[in-house]
């Protein structure tokens, strides 16, 4: 019997997934290209002398039970908190439930191949003030804001619902939902540090992906009745999700057990391979050429199916087919945002033996609302499993998120000149309070987010161009040019390996999947 082959570009969670799936369920053999040197795309883990970095900050929670499952097979939960013997459970919109464990007692002080059930704390900072994220416009954020902005607030709100914009733009989407002083105060700032555009410039797509509505008619209500019967207010709706799962050392620790799994199988990898060409025969990709990094020397594979993760735009470039020119200057018009992560390693205390703020904070992400800084995010990396650090009794690791482009100022900096932004910016707004930094490392991410810029609202003119490619698949976040979540990415990876072993040729219901929070 002739072999079969699929080539997938890239070694994502999306690639890895189609992978394992296709060695699990088809006689299908998987052949990836990925371009780096390690697996796992964004999902990597970094290790910086034994403290562990994750380059994006990843929640593992699904509503979906064939991913959650997927995923204990690789790394099963914890059945016992290391300090006590309450089986963890799963908290969504407040409803608690427990899943179930096939060896119930695993502890993660014993065992290294497991996932932590975490509490989901994240807020914004503003103003030298925390607030929770998603925000809530409740008693204790209208206190926090102040007699005069909280009444903009809502009275942009209310003028917000009677005159609703037409929804062209970000910007737009926002407003409606919130009111223009709550979108200026809580959304505009953090938005336009990821898109790198102008709110007024983005397609309100993001925001309808990414974003859920609030209630402030409810709160206004809480509000007024707090101050005449505190008994009588409402209950606050919970966040969304309120706990979740997390590898022991990171979401790389994942992958790479994934990789391990596609290797044992019978699979391949080629690291540090770029693809440079994809050569068409009729309405299919019959060869793939991909160049190593550091030799130049180039090697062809042949394929039965081709998936790709890659960028479009970077997939389109490689296309050795008659593409219509039309259709070259939508691939060639899409955005990305690419990603700088600075790791910074700090002490718990400060010279006279108090503990630093940052050591008091259970947050595992702090969303920075400042417009004097050019710093996103701010992981707590102690906070998402104290094992990633190697010394979590004496110091902090730190995660801070920058989002750039690699044609920008700061992304053409040297490491070094990076870092001391960053720790620098961490002063301006006032979340270090000690002198002495233990160490620092830059990792700089290429295309972590597909921008919903440019051509973006032509996307729909390169799916129809490459469903004609009847072997050739498009999935996960660059893939697809969909700002999506983990699970996403993996979902879409099984569909296709669901395809291939039913039969199935329309891929258009692959484009149809989606996964609330």
């Amino acid at each position: 019997m002739n072999k079969k082959y699929v080539i997938i570009l890239g070694a994502g969670p999306a690639g890895l997934t189609a992978a394992y799936e296709l060695l699990s369920r088809t006689d299908y053999i998987p052949i990836i290209i990925e371009m780096s040197q390690d697996v796992g795309g964004l999902s990597k883990t970094v290790n910086f002398n034994g403290n562990y970095l994750d380059i994006g900050g990843h929640r593992f929670f699904t509503k979906n039970e064939r991913v959650l499952k997927w995923w204990f097979k690789f790394l099963p939960p914890q059945g016992r908190k290391s300090t006590g013997d309450s089986r963890p459970k799963f908290k969504y919109r407040g409803i608690e439930s427990e899943f179930e464990v096939e060896d119930s007692g695993l502890d993660p002080e014993f065992r290294d191949e497991i996932m932590l059930v975490r509490e989901r704390v994240s807020r914004i900072y503003h103003d030298g003030q925390f607030f929770n994220y998603p925000v809530k416009i409740n008693y204790k954020t209208l206190k926090q804001l102040g007699i005069i902005k909280s009444f903009r607030i809502l009275l942009t709100y209310l003028y917000s619902k009677i005159f609703p914009r037409k929804e062209n733009s970000l910007e737009d989407f926002y407003i409606n939902r919130f009111g223009e002083e709550l979108y200026l105060t809580f959304f505009k700032s953090y938005t336009e540090k990821v898109c790198g555009k102008e709110c007024s410039e983005i397609s309100p797509d993001w925001g309808r992906l990414r974003i859920k509505n609030i209630s402030l008619i409810k709160i206004i209500r809480n509000y007024l009745v707090r101050i005449t019967n505190k008994d009588k207010v409402q209950t606050e709706d919970s966040s969304l999700i309120e706990s979740f799962l997390y590898p022991k050392f990171g979401p790389g620790q994942l992958w790479q057990l994934v990789a391990d799994s596609v290797l044992k199988k019978g699979g391949k990898i080629h690291f540090g391979h770029e693809v440079v060409k994809l050569d068409c025969d009729d309405d299919e990709i019959r060869r793939v050429t991909a160049k190593n990094s550091f030799t130049g020397e180039e090697i062809s594979v042949s394929g039965d199916v081709i998936i790709s993760t890659i960028p479009i735009k970077e997939l389109f470039e490689c296309l050795n087919c008659l593409i219509p020119q039309r259709v070259r200057e939508i691939a060639h018009g899409l955005e990305y945002r690419d990603f700088l992560s600075v790791g910074i390693l700090l002490p718990k205390r400060k010279s006279d033996g108090t503990l630093t703020m940052l050591s008091t904070l259970k947050d595992n992400w702090i969303y920075i609302q400042d417009s004097r800084v050019q710093l996103g995010r701010v992981q707590i990396v102690n906070n998402w499993s104290p094992y990633m650090v190697s010394n979590p009794e004496n110091s902090v690791w730190l995660c801070l998120e920058y989002f750039s482009s690699s044609s920008e100022n700061m992304w053409l900096m040297s490491d070094e000149q990076i870092i001391d932004i960053a720790s620098k910016e961490l002063r301006t707004i006032g979340l270090i309070d000690c002198e002495e930094i233990l160490g620092s490392k830059l990792i700089r991410v290429n295309k972590a987010y597909p921008s919903y810029t440019g051509t973006y609202k032509n996307l729909s003119e390169l799916v129809e161009f490459t469903n004609k490619l009847k072997n050739l698949y498009l999935i996960g976040r660059n893939g697809m040019h969909f700002y999506n979540s983990q699970d996403h990415s993996i979902l879409t990876a099984m569909t296709v390996a669901d395809d291939l072993v039913f039969g199935k040729k329309n891929k258009s219901h692959l484009w149809e999947i989606r996964l609330d929070d």
